[in-house]
């Protein structure tokens, strides 16, 4: 399996946050905000990730803690996971056709991520 961190922080703060995290050695690729034109709730960040992993966006999972960003995963044609924060619940996601929804990281696994396709 694949993996990239498709986000719409700047890369400073990112790469930060991965470091942090122990991450970058992790992670196939790496997109920000400063790599595309338009941001959210534009799926450019997404459809960018998929590119540079080489897969189709139908087989990519994109997971959100913002309404936008599961507007934009799915305008990018991939499988939205939203995930619950502080600034979220779970009737956020309800209109925005989320295909999962989750409290936290520890949640998701192969196998959920399996059943959605």
């Amino acid at each position: 399996m694949k993996v990239a961190i498709a986000s719409f922080n700047e890369k400073i703060a990112l790469n930060k946050f991965l470091k942090k995290l122990n991450l970058n050695n992790k992670l196939d690729v790496v997109i920000t905000a400063e790599d595309v034109k338009r941001h959210k709730p534009y799926p450019d960040v997404f459809l960018k990730a998929a590119k540079q992993l080489n897969v189709n966006p139908k087989f990519c999972v994109g997971v959100e803690d913002a309404p936008t960003g599961v507007h934009a995963i799915k305008k990018a044609n991939m499988i939205a996971v939203g995930i619950l924060s502080e600034f979220t619940i779970k009737k956020d996601f309800n209109e925005e056709n989320v295909d999962l929804i989750i409290s936290n990281m520890y949640e998701l696994n192969y196998k959920k991520l399996n059943k959605l396709f």
